[in-house]
């Protein structure tokens, strides 16, 4: 969960150190993963449940070529 204390941290830590933005007891413990997914949710049937974008992003920056790259 959001944790008002820690929002505050983090006007005072450097950027390189400071805490998680958010409070949990296995929070990036128990097997989830912290990303943004966005899937499709059913509008058009042949996408549904497919992943559009992770972190807001379409693609993957990790790879030169850009079909390596591509969320589909």
């Amino acid at each position: 969960y959001n944790d008002p204390l820690v929002t505050l941290a983090h006007y005072f830590y450097p950027k390189g150190k400071r805490p998680n933005s958010q409070m949990g007891l296995l929070l990036a413990r128990n097997g989830t993963l912290d990303e943004v997914h966005t899937i499709n949710t059913g509008q058009r049937l042949d996408k549904f449940g497919y992943l559009d974008k992770l972190n807001g992003l379409d693609h993957l920056p990790y790879w030169r070529d850009s079909p390596c790259n591509n969320i589909k």
